[in-house]
């Protein structure tokens, strides 16, 4: 990590209550040419980080893109040099990767779902036998409860 973000990072720790930090993303940006300057351009970027969802009672991070706006002028006695930050979350991003990551969790729970069902039928299948072989006597009914409790 970069000296300067470390210092950042360690000014925040005395106003934020969070436990640990860490730098997600970082850009160098060619910043305050003269032109740029004079003709009021903002320089423009996106950076990646992440963003809180929300997936039933529980709360997630999930991949982030961030736009930001950085507008650099002139003071007019030239012994500033004003600068204004503006970080904002785009949405669009943000969106897909929620919706990415509840397709996932889906797919999961349809296969999970898939494999339990057929777990059940084993276990049907296991008890109808096992009932048989009780009326028969060939097994014990201790045996056929532990595989109902199942």
């Amino acid at each position: 990590m970069p000296s300067g973000a470390r210092r950042a990072l360690n000014d925040m720790r005395e106003f934020l209550p969070y436990k640990h930090y860490r730098v997600l993303d970082s850009q160098w940006t060619s910043c305050c040419s003269p032109e740029l300057v004079r003709a009021g351009m903002p320089i423009a970027g996106r950076l990646q980080g992440v963003t809180a969802g929300t997936r039933g009672n529980s709360t997630v991070l999930v991949p982030g893109s961030y736009a930001f706006n950085l507008n650099v002028s002139e003071a007019s006695d030239g012994s500033r040099i004003p600068v204004r930050f503006s970080l904002r979350l785009d949405e669009g991003t943000a969106v897909r990767a929620a919706q990415a990551q509840a397709a996932t969790i889906d797919r999961v729970r349809e296969s999970r779902v898939a494999d339990l069902g057929a777990e059940m039928e084993t276990l049907m299948l296991q008890i109808h036998n096992m009932q048989l072989r009780v009326e028969a006597g060939t097994a014990n009914a201790l045996e056929l409860r532990q595989l109902r409790d199942r």
